[in-house]
This record gives C-alpha cells, structure tokens and sequence, in this order.
C-alpha cells in the first residue's frame, strides 16, 4: 500500500522546502498514519514547526503589549516541535547533523537545562 500522492514523504519535503509549514506537517501526518515508523515525517514534522516558531515576532521589549502573546505562541510551536524531533533522534542518532541543531534551539528556547546540556554533546 502507499499513501495518496498529495501525503507522501516527497509532497511534505516539497511543502517543507517551500516554506509551506501547515501542508507539511498534515501531509506528514497522513504518512505517519500510513506508517507509523517513517522518521522522517516526524522530523519534518518538527522541523515545520520549528520554523513556524522561528517565524513569531518576539517584540524587543518586555512592556510591549505583545511580547507575552507572542512568546507564548513561539513556546507553544517548539512544544508541538519537540517529541517528533526527539523520535527522530532515537531512531536516527546518526543523523545529528539534522536534529541537534534543532532540538539545541528547542531545549534553549523552553529553558530545559538538562536537556540542552546533554544536547552539547552533539553538536559540532
């Protein structure tokens, strides 16, 4: 069997390539749904909402009437991104070179002190 075309792995890639973060990450999901043990949908997955996360305007100051709005919404997205980029770690740990850099920023952003420290360990 193989997933509808509009949901398979190389459609998401595609989405994620053009900065199409939602049609990514629902295409994903249906491949995920059609097997649950493709990783690489769950990295893209969290990589898509990584980059929505990196998206959100987090104003300068703190008194800005927005800045707990929006760091709110950008920890929300890094939450969503975390355990799809921590299955793929598990299953792939050769591929740091991909999910380090990413869960770094994800365990620096959420302030997971023992996570990021361990996560220094794989980075170059």
């Amino acid at each position: 069997l193989n997933p509808p075309v509009q949901s398979s792995p190389y459609s998401a890639i595609a989405s994620h390539n053009q900065g199409k973060f939602r049609d990514c990450i629902t295409q994903s999901n249906s491949v995920l749904q059609w097997n649950p043990q493709h990783t690489r949908a769950d990295f893209f997955i969290g990589a898509s909402y990584f980059r929505m996360a990196e998206a959100v305007k987090i104003p300068e100051s703190v008194t800005d009437s927005d800045y707990a709005k929006n760091s709110k919404e950008r920890d929300r997205l890094l939450e969503m991104a975390r355990p799809h980029m921590e299955i793929y770690r598990k299953h792939n740990p050769e591929e740091a070179r991909f999910w380090a850099p990413l869960l770094y920023e994800i365990y620096l952003y959420l302030n997971l002190g023992e996570e990021f420290k361990e996560i220094l360990k794989h980075l170059p």
